[in-house]
């Protein structure tokens, strides 16, 4: 599925101490964005929709390759 991009505005000097704190904390605040809106999409979207959008993300399962026979180089110079 296609992900989109979510904009959210703050005042410059705040994100810049945001950032300092996370940073000493060994995170990010986009690190930390992206974990609530995890948790905000957990609480908000019931489990059957959540079910149903989850086996849209499941890649198709791709067919097996069938193995070729190895091919016995002639070591004859002749």
């Amino acid at each position: 599925m296609e992900k989109i991009s979510i904009t959210v505005s703050m005042e410059a000097e705040r994100l810049r101490a945001l950032e300092f704190a996370l940073k000493k904390k060994s995170s990010s605040v986009q690190r930390r964005m992206d974990e609530a809106l995890r948790q905000l999409y957990a609480q908000e979207v019931p489990q059957p929709i959540r079910e149903y959008v989850d086996s849209l993300l499941v890649p198709p399962a791709r067919p097996r390759r069938t193995a070729r026979p190895a091919v016995k180089e002639d070591t004859e110079n002749g």
